[in-house]
């Protein structure tokens, strides 16, 4: 295959592009400073410029969490969380 062209492509530790990888995982880690593929779970394949296959990744993404995040969610005086998702829940019945 080789002899047509075919070439394969995805290391550990170069950045994401989505238009040669596909992302199977997401991870948040402090040691990356921009999306980078962390793992090859499939190479990917090209022939000249044109993709085959794209290579299957695992994403490692920067930890964006500071001090104005990390206490989001912890609950208020009367016990109740304070984070974006307290609104009102509605009650569904599933109706056969």
């Amino acid at each position: 295959m080789t002899k047509l062209g075919l070439v394969a492509f995805g290391n550990e530790g170069e950045p994401f592009d989505p238009n040669v990888h596909e992302a199977v995982s997401l991870i948040q880690s402090a040691g990356v400073t921009e999306p980078t593929c962390i793992q090859i779970l499939q190479p990917g394949y090209k022939v000249g410029d044109r993709i085959v296959r794209p290579a299957r990744v695992i994403v490692a993404e920067p930890d964006d969490a500071g001090p104005d995040i990390v206490g989001a969610d912890q609950p208020d005086e009367a016990g109740l969380p304070t984070g974006p998702e307290t609104g009102p829940q509605e009650n569904r019945e599933d109706e056969d």
